[in-house]
């Protein structure tokens, strides 16, 4: 992906979606392309999330096959918590952008609009406002 394809796919994941071009392009210049192809277990249960993980195109499904956020690794980058689950790419596949811990946090000081973004997905703004979680293991992906 290009780093223009990358800022437009992150506009995309409501999280990411009320940024300014110029810091989705840069978010978007340090992001990595990842795919992984559908039913892979992308992590295992008790990893630690090194990066911050955007589900861009597909889905990430927890063990009992329900969807996550789309934005995954807050807890894990602020917090050292490893995730309680696995991880699968669902049936057709996950492609994601990784943000490395140290860019994450220069992220979140430099764009702080983002961190109330993760904090409403976190809260189920993604699901028109819901506070309780879409299924039991989402808060422990997130928080």
């Amino acid at each position: 992906m290009t780093v223009i394809e990358k800022a437009f796919a992150l506009q995309s994941v409501p999280a990411f979606a009320d940024l300014r071009i110029q810091d989705l392009t840069a978010i978007a210049r340090v992001a990595v392309h990842r795919q992984f192809a559908a039913g892979v277990t992308a992590y295992a249960t008790e990893s630690f999330l090194k990066e911050l993980v955007v589900v861009v195109r597909g889905e990430l499904e927890d063990t009992h096959g329900f969807p996550v956020p789309s934005v995954l690794g807050v807890a894990s980058l602020l917090k050292d918590r490893p995730t309680s689950i696995d991880l699968c790419a669902g049936a057709e596949g996950a492609e994601c952008l990784l943000i490395s811990k140290g860019h994450f946090f220069t992220i979140i000081h430099q764009c702080p609009e983002i961190v109330r973004a993760l904090v409403q997905q976190g809260r189920g703004a993604e699901r028109g406002g819901r506070i309780e979680p879409k299924h039991p293991t989402e808060d422990a992906l997130f928080v």
